[in-house]
């Protein structure tokens, strides 16, 4: 498979806003591109709008939504990816 996948990219609530997740993200898609994949894939939660503008300003596209059968909540992932090449 030609994909990458980052399964979780977590920062401790008080070291968010601080670019550590900008440089984990910049590292990980670096690591992609040197091991010649041909895409980055993660998800994103519906309700993590912090990390959704993350990957978006990385250029992470949606590709998929997957929604939970939680009745008036807002739950779910964006299925996003990076394309490399």
């Amino acid at each position: 498979d030609d994909d990458f996948y980052i399964c979780e990219l977590a920062i401790c609530s008080n070291q968010r806003g601080k670019g550590y997740g900008t440089e984990a993200l910049n590292q990980l898609i670096q690591l992609a591109k040197d091991l010649d994949c041909r895409r980055v894939v993660l998800d994103a939660d519906f309700r993590n709008d912090g990390a959704f503008r993350l990957y978006s300003s990385k250029g992470f596209k949606i590709f998929n939504r997957k929604s939970f059968g939680i009745p008036g909540k807002k739950r779910g992932m964006r299925n996003m990816e990076l394309i490399l090449k």
